[in-house]
């Protein structure tokens, strides 16, 4: 049998001042968007989730959770979004007039409009970024930029960096600090000149590629690998005569990613000597190789990553089905490194050589397993485990951490196999 469905009545308020907060964003995830009125008001229905998102100009956004009973909800959300408890006992929020008060603190705002060397035309493919120093390292917060290169980011408190990329402009750093409540209006930011590359990307028969996505990958002291699990990456789409433009090169060398339907990934690299125009010419794709990957692993998942050990071109994934799962649109001449993972535990490592032609690659499962216990004096101990390969990496695999108690690691790492 069915329910009836839920219906709440919230209002959102400043939780410095307690007044009312209109046009104030909710939602529930999974479910709709509703706009609070001028009261602060909104009717809610938690059908498919019980965390609602808050968000309004010029406010911290915060996440409440809806359940029966325990403490209300805390005036000030912590960092992290962590989702503050809204008690539901009684009538609260049965009606309009006894609402679910939702308190949202006041954020520090930053507004602008970024702009391309030119002074006048906006940033395309845009990214904002603020960067915040707390102990042990920093916190950043994304920002969207409208189609006219306008933004506004509602911000903790405190003194942040400001980092504004586009694929049409140079990139531009700045430093802004502000309190609870105040707006920083930046006005217009132009983007300082940089180096640029243009060029055509052609399928082998030298054919346009209309619509191939271009990527450039903005260099970080991390290296390549961790750019793209951070964002660092501007995109630009070929036109149908599969001409290109990227702006905002760094001075040095540069990668460029190619993308597009029906053909294997394409990773160049570009050089700027100096604020300049660099000419890639023909950029042409090739529509790969085969890869078919072979395992005893009954329903695993397979992770191939094609390019050099540090600096993949990217993950590809297929499932296990009939012992087997096959890849289309490898990139060829490119060195390849499989992994079977049996519901996430990597079972099965190996690194294939460059090669050209379709392959079938078997990889079965071949692991051990390292258990240990570590005390100090006697007793559990905390601390921190490193573990590496012997054989191919030098770099450490991964870190495990914990600040009290025992520290129980369980290892798989690949034996070889004819």
């Amino acid at each position: 049998m069915l329910g009836a469905p839920e219906y709440y009545w919230v209002q959102v308020v400043d939780a410095s001042r307690e007044t009312p907060i209109p046009e104030a964003r909710t939602l529930f995830e999974g479910g709709e968007t509703t706009t609070t009125d001028r009261d602060g008001l909104a009717r809610v229905s938690p059908r498919f989730n019980r965390i609602l998102l808050v968000n309004a100009k010029g406010y911290r956004t915060a996440r409440f959770q809806f359940a029966g009973g325990g403490a209300a909800a805390e005036a000030n959300p912590p960092p992290g979004l962590a989702a503050l408890r809204v008690d539901l006992t009684g009538d609260a929020g049965a009606t309009a007039e006894t609402p679910l008060v939702l308190r949202l603190a006041p954020a520090f705002t930053v507004e602008g409009v970024f702009v391309a060397a030119d002074g006048v035309t906006p940033a395309a493919s845009r990214r904002l970024v603020a960067s915040q120093s707390v102990a042990g390292g920093s916190r950043t917060s994304n920002g969207a930029l409208a189609a006219d290169g306008s933004f506004s980011l509602n911000l903790e408190p405190g003194a942040y960096t400001l980092e504004l990329t586009a694929a049409n402009a140079g990139r531009r750093v700045l430093e802004v600090s502000g309190s609870a409540g105040e707006t920083r209006d930046l006005g217009i930011i132009v983007a300082p000149a940089s180096a640029w590359v243009s060029g055509t990307v052609v399928s082998p028969e030298y054919a346009p590629v209309s619509g191939a996505r271009i990527s450039y990958l903005r260099p970080t002291e991390f290296g390549a690998l961790m750019a793209r699990m951070m964002g660092r990456v501007a995109q630009v789409t070929a036109n149908t005569d599969g001409y290109f433009e990227m702006h905002g090169l760094e001075l040095g060398p540069s990668s460029l990613r190619v993308e597009a339907e029906g053909f294997a990934p394409l990773e160049f690299e570009v050089a700027a000597a100096a604020i300049q125009w660099v000419d890639a010419g023909f950029v042409e794709l090739s529509r790969g190789r085969r890869i078919t990957v072979r395992s005893d692993v009954e329903g695993g998942m397979v992770r191939l990553d094609p390019g050099a050990e540090h600096d993949p071109l990217g993950p590809m994934t297929g499932k296990v089905v009939d012992g087997e799962a096959g890849f289309e649109n490898v990139p060829a001449e490119e060195s390849l490194r499989v992994r079977v993972l049996d519901e996430g535990v990597p079972v099965c490592e190996l690194r294939e050589e460059a090669g050209i032609g379709d392959e079938v690659i078997r990889c079965d499962r071949s692991t051990v397993t390292v258990t240990g216990l570590v005390t100090i004096g006697g007793r559990p101990g905390a601390g921190r485990l490193n573990w590496q390969s012997k054989v191919e990496n030098p770099q450490p695999e991964g870190i495990f951490r914990t600040r009290g108690g025992s520290i129980r690691r369980s290892r798989s790492s690949p034996v070889s196999s004819n």
